[in-house]
């Protein structure tokens, strides 16, 4: 289970740059695109399966695995800690020098692996037993890859141009606009 622990401060785009991109000038739709910026934001972190901006996180698990634990939000840019409830179900905190981190700043995610010397610990029975927290995201809004900027900005005018749903004749209604999968497929986490 994946839980968010600190939401990320801004947006991947300001409000200028959305005001510019929607070629608005005036102030009185301002707490509308403001709305439309985390809507989109969200919509695209959704079908990324990734985050944009610097985000803390916290992975839960029954028990630590058989091989390396997953950080399934890529890119994980730092595992900050690992905390247990031992076998006493007393919470310990695990020293990260015992284990091996790769992946960090990765497309594809990062592992946590127990080292040969010192193996992953026994746990309580308990359905959160381990706790794994991690800062996700690429970054600050200027580290966000420019495809998915515009991506996020093109959905952005969908929205605020079209505010209610609509359907005219047999066309294909697209929830997003023309180019914006092609955009962002390169970012997009696939798993099997």
């Amino acid at each position: 289970m994946l839980i968010k622990v600190t939401a990320p401060t801004g947006n991947p785009v300001t409000l200028q740059e959305a005001k510019a991109h929607l070629n608005v000038t005036d102030d009185i739709d301002d707490p509308l695109i403001t709305a439309l910026i985390g809507t989109a934001t969200e919509h695209l972190e959704s079908l990324l399966g990734r985050k944009l901006l610097t985000q803390r996180w916290e992975l839960r698990l029954a028990r630590f695995p058989r091989g390396p634990i997953e950080v399934s939000l890529p890119p994980c840019l730092e595992i900050v800690s690992i905390v247990y409830l031992d076998a006493n179900e007393d919470e310990q905190t695990l020293d990260l020098s015992s284990v091996r981190i790769s992946g960090l700043g990765s497309m594809e995610g990062a592992l946590v692996e127990a080292r040969l010397s010192s193996p992953w610990p026994s746990t309580a029975d308990h359905p959160e037993a381990v706790k794994v927290r991690f800062d996700a995201g690429f970054g600050a809004a200027a580290d966000v890859p420019a495809a998915l900027k515009t991506a996020l900005l093109q959905h952005l005018a969908s929205l605020y141009q079209t505010r209610e749903a609509s359907y005219v004749g047999p066309a294909n209604v697209e929830a997003v606009p023309h180019g914006y999968l092609d955009l962002i497929a390169p970012f997009q986490v696939w798993r099997f």
